[in-house]
């Protein structure tokens, strides 16, 4: 999992985030780190997300998904012929 880090010290959460966070720039610099120690083949992964925001991971990735989008990555997803998938919750019983 690729997420914002917070720092511990002595066992304790410090309530400090250790940069820089997991948005936008963020997560390709924490990706990066990921791969680095994993050794993942980003050609044969996997991305999904709902947010323009990810586009530079969507670029990263061999297989990217679009997953209830919103408008500009959904238009953009259809540019780029990406697969788009729409869920719903489940109905209550």
């Amino acid at each position: 999992m690729i997420y914002t880090r917070l720092e511990v010290s002595a066992g304790a959460m410090t309530g400090r985030v250790i940069e820089p966070i997991c948005f936008e720039r963020g997560k390709i610099h924490w990706l990066r780190e990921f791969i680095s120690e994993q050794g993942v083949d980003l050609a044969r992964s996997f991305f999904y997300t709902d947010s323009v925001t990810d586009l530079p991971l969507l670029d990263l990735a061999g297989h990217p998904v679009v997953v209830n989008p919103d408008p500009r990555l959904y238009r953009t997803a259809l540019r780029r012929r990406w697969p788009v998938r729409f869920f719903e919750p489940p109905r209550p019983s």
